[in-house]
């Protein structure tokens, strides 16, 4: 498919809701990376509803495109590969005096090899450049293999194969402590790989679940907007409680995302400014740049004892100096 046509089809797939949704939880990500105002117990979580709505968009580009997985995967790494090498050339940079200091030069090399390659944080190698990038190296490796089985059978795959590995990926992931943020091997497994493909499997699900009950669900709005709002509330007190509650968090991404693919449905009338859009349209940029930036702003304020507002100005000051390079 030529690319004006390609950026068409990508343009009518997007709506207001989900790109607010994007813009959110990326900037609880953020805000949870960062540290210093923090308020969040829990906001890893939102990490999988990436892997979730990843997999549920990658199901319309398989309906539509019918790509190979290869062919998949090409096209993935044309979209953001270029803005993904230029961050990490610039993370890597900015690291290297410091790691020349500490005599950690030649784990940074190394690192770098495995980032510059995406097989990083999938089992073998692990990610310290740009940390957050493990995200993107999970994505695409986990997302081919998933796409390559859906291709391999589809009415298999979706039929027993995806919620055979949502239900014991989840149960497994969630027997270390009730937690899904999991970055160590359990022996040949990489539970960050694991956690993304059960995401990703758990989207797919979700988007033929959508194709089938498509007309039920546009008839039912109400029920949708009433589950929508025990979501938001269930999202919340994730992200605050001192316990462990992510597999209820999994129930709760699973519905904002069907319901921001309804029509009509209350979050469309909520999220209804265009400002979503634009604001969505940047969270691949924050994902990249927000490490890095933690960094020098984490090196650059290590001596000074901030007061609690002056701890406020410096954070306030960094999310929007990531949202300013993310526009650029």
């Amino acid at each position: 498919m030529h690319d004006k046509n390609y950026k068409r089809v990508t343009t009518l797939m997007k709506n207001n809701s989900i790109e607010a949704f994007r813009f959110i939880f990326m900037l609880i990500i953020v805000v949870w990376h960062f540290g210093r105002i923090n308020p969040f117990t829990h906001g890893y979580i939102a990490v999988d509803f990436y892997f979730i709505l990843s997999g549920y968009l990658m199901f319309g580009s398989f309906i539509r495109h019918k790509y190979d997985a290869l062919q998949y995967t090409i096209a993935k790494l044309k979209r953001f590969y270029p803005e993904y090498f230029i961050v990490l050339i610039i993370a890597f940079f900015l690291k290297l005096n410091i790691l020349l200091r500490d005599n950690d030069a030649t784990t940074l090399f190394f690192n770098a090899i495995s980032e510059c390659l995406l097989i990083h944080s999938i089992g073998v190698f692990n990610s310290s450049i740009n940390p957050a990038s493990w995200y993107i190296s999970v994505l695409l490796v986990g997302g081919g293999i998933l796409y390559a089985v859906m291709h391999w059978n589809k009415k298999v795959a979706l039929s027993i194969i995806f919620p055979l590995l949502v239900l014991f990926s989840y149960t497994y992931l969630l027997g270390f402590g009730g937690s899904l943020e999991q970055f160590a091997n359990d022996g040949f497994i990489s539970l960050c790989l694991l956690r993304g493909m059960a995401g990703m499997a758990c989207g797919i699900v979700l988007a033929a679940f959508k194709e089938i009950y498509s007309e039920l669900l546009n008839r039912r709005c109400q029920w949708l907007d009433i589950a929508c709002l025990l979501s938001l509330t269930t999202i919340c007190i994730v992200l605050f409680s001192t316990k462990h509650y992510d597999r209820f968090a999994l129930l709760a991404f699973g519905i904002l995302i069907i319901s921001s693919f309804v029509p009509f449905t209350l979050i469309h009338r909520v999220f209804k400014s265009a400002i979503w859009a634009k604001l969505g349209s940047i969270t691949f940029e924050m994902l990249l740049i927000h490490c890095p930036i933690i960094w020098v702003v984490n090196n650059l304020t290590r001596s000074i004892k901030l007061a609690p507002i002056g701890t406020i100005g410096v954070s306030v000051a960094y999310i929007a100096l990531v949202v300013i390079f993310s526009f650029l």
